[in-house]
């Protein structure tokens, strides 16, 4: 009985040895996947700060983007009124030759 006893305790010791060999391989292996993620983690925050950064330039260049679109309508519209200025001029000037030519043979006339 006292060998089974003393075989019992000896095979009790190697299954505690081997179970703390388990949680010690346990320990070191959480504390690899900690470090891991923290690491990932950071990457990860790193890449929002990027991507709220590239967020802020695409809203600035949005916003200029439309006023510069603003100003090409206003320009459009100031060109369309330098068009029909420039139609009222020519119109203007036909009618002033017509008026001359009218004039002149009125004047041949009399």
């Amino acid at each position: 009985a006292e060998a089974v006893s003393e075989a019992a305790d000896k095979t009790e010791n190697e299954l505690n040895k081997k179970i703390g060999q388990y949680e010690e391989h346990i320990q070191r292996q959480a504390k690899v996947a900690d470090e891991r993620f923290l690491k990932l983690n950071q990457r990860f925050e790193e890449i929002v700060q990027k991507c709220d950064y590239s967020n802020q330039r695409l809203e600035e260049m949005t916003r200029k983007y439309e006023k510069v679109q603003h100003q090409l309508q206003e320009m459009d519209v100031r060109f369309i009124k330098v068009q029909e200025v420039e139609d009222l001029r020519r119109e203007c000037q036909g009618a002033q030759q017509h008026t001359q030519e009218v004039d002149l043979k009125y004047r041949t006339k009399f």
